[in-house]
């Protein structure tokens, strides 16, 4: 490119498009989103003036999956043309922007060295070890802030989003340091271990459920395909075993749930009716919705009491807001129950100081603090969500909220199954079914699956085309023959159960480019490019 008297040569723009690569995937897991739009302009503004357009023209005939990626993005295009709410139209095609103009850039740029994609993915390890650094910070309390949830761990984005990141790192070191070794030194293979070790970790320590699924379904299919390469009778044991590992998570949640949440009966005329005190207890003997620990909630109940005990040691009111908002006395209440405590004055003299911190922080349970509990405490959230929405046919946390999503997209499906309701008014369809079902409408929206979301905007063309525009662009550039093509559309097919990547504007940079990387990647004869 020339300006004036100064011409920039063609490396000079190869280096600002690395730059630029490395600089979107850092910022993609920092709270910043911003930084990453910010680099997706400056690499689009350099390939526009980069220029070279017949030779990008033969990059893109070479790789005719970029064409296939990218249609997707024309769904959300069409499907404004019979919506009512543009706001949502323009918030789509924003967040799904980068599905379109990322395979553009990346498929028709020069292809990328070994070195180079090295220094792509190191930049996004990089930045998923800060955001561990801030975690075990907070975790190990150096870095003073409370924490009600363990979602808040991850401080500087969503604990879902960010395991999806660390997942890609780990499955390009792990390509890394088992087919490019002798392109590593000592150090870099050193390094290289360290930090899958490091983000495996943080996965878990995150407690996503779909990044954990995603990381050992990874690690599952590895296991098969190497174990057919093994010897009989060795290999067909050993298969036998590998098919049968799934059902391990289901046998730890059903005891979970058996041990804490099984309904069991009393005679409610033999229940004390006073307090040491004198005072009468409330039993809540008609409604069973809520257990902790294996106890109901609802029993041995005298609010007098507790009301005079609480506000002697603390500072907000029995009748106030803890931390997240939700009233005191029902945190006071649920805590005291999964302390297996009665709810009532002597019941509350059990209680120490950091009892009560926790039950101002929005703390239910005190296992939820218990550092050697935590990932027990997810399964046990789930448990217990699952039995509340059993009983009460209402969503307790996020994943049961998201079943409910799913009914809704089903529903929404059900009543526009060819094109769906069109880009910009799914949440009006979302939002009336909420208040049909409930007399409320619902923030939850889509119900965090991508494949029913398709489905419910743009019916059964658009789920098709969605199918047709991953696998054909994986099939088309032989996405079989690329260890990393293959591991990253694992990735993205799985997160899209409980994720909504194409939607979102962090996955679906993160998942454009490094699908675009090692996907469309067929060099022009005379071009060197590493070979996977």
């Amino acid at each position: 490119m020339k300006i004036g008297r100064f011409e920039i040569s063609a490396e000079y723009h190869h280096l600002l498009y690395i730059i630029t690569l490395c600089f979107v995937l850092f910022s993609v897991p920092l709270y910043f989103r911003a930084m990453s739009s910010i680099g997706i302009i400056v690499m689009l503004i350099n390939w526009l003036f980069e220029g070279q357009f017949a030779v990008k023209l033969q990059r893109l005939k070479r790789n005719p999956g970029i064409w296939i990626l990218a249609s997707f993005y024309l769904t959300g295009i069409l499907g404004a043309l019979y919506s009512e709410n543009f706001q949502q139209v323009t918030r789509h095609l924003q967040n799904g922007l980068a599905f379109f103009v990322v395979p553009f850039i990346v498929g028709t740029s020069r292809p990328l060295k070994f070195q180079e994609v090295r220094y792509l993915i190191f930049a996004l390890a990089a930045s998923v070890v800060l955001n561990s650094i801030v975690s075990y910070a907070i975790f190990a309390n150096v870095l003073d802030v409370e924490i009600s949830n363990f979602r808040q761990y991850a401080f500087l984005t969503s604990n879902v989003h960010l395991s999806y990141m660390a997942i890609i790192a780990v499955s390009a070191f792990f390509y890394f340091v088992t087919r490019k070794r002798t392109l590593l030194n000592q150090k870099e293979y050193l390094l290289s271990i360290i930090l899958i070790i490091w983000m495996v970790v943080y996965v878990f320590f995150l407690r996503s459920f779909s990044g954990i699924l995603i990381m050992m379904t990874l690690v599952w299919l590895l296991l098969i395909k190497r174990s057919l390469k093994m010897v009989s009778p060795v290999k067909y044991l050993f298969l036998l075993l590998l098919i049968g590992l799934p059902l391990v998570p289901f046998y730890i949640f059903n005891q979970i749930y058996t041990e804490n949440f099984t309904d069991y009966s009393f005679n409610a005329d033999t229940l004390a009716q006073y307090t040491a005190k004198g005072n009468r207890y409330n039993h809540d003997t008609a409604t069973y919705s809520l257990m902790e620990n294996g106890r109901y909630v609802g029993l041995y109940i005298s609010e007098k009491e507790l009301k005079q005990e609480w506000n002697e040691r603390s500072d907000i009111a029995y009748r106030g807001k803890d931390k997240n908002g939700h009233p005191i006395r029902k945190t006071l209440i649920r805590y005291m129950t999964a302390k297996h405590l009665r709810k009532d004055s002597a019941g509350f003299a059990e209680m120490t100081s950091q009892d009560i911190r926790n039950v101002e922080n929005s703390i239910p349970n005190p296992l939820y603090k218990n550092s050697t509990s935590l990932y027990y405490s997810r399964l046990y959230t789930l448990a217990q969500a699952f039995y509340v929405y059993k009983k009460t046919g209402r969503p307790f946390d996020s994943v049961t909220k998201r079943l409910e999503g799913y009914q809704a997209m089903l529903s929404i499906f059900s009543n526009n199954p060819v094109i769906g309701v069109g880009t910009g008014d799914i949440k009006n369809a979302y939002n009336e079914y909420y208040q049909q079902k409930y007399g409320r409408t619902e923030d939850y929206v889509g119900g965090h699956n991508q494949y029913l979301k398709v489905l419910a905007t743009f019916g059964i063309i658009g789920f098709v085309w969605l199918l047709v525009a991953l696998l054909g662009s994986w099939i088309v550039q032989k996405g079989w023959e690329h260890s990393l093509a293959q591991m990253i559309l694992v990735v993205i097919l799985l997160s899209m159960i409980s994720a909504v990547p194409f939607d979102q504007q962090r996955p679906a940079i993160l998942f454009s480019i490094c699908y675009s990387l090692f996907l469309f990647r067929r060099p022009l004869k005379g071009e060197k490019s590493y070979k996977l």
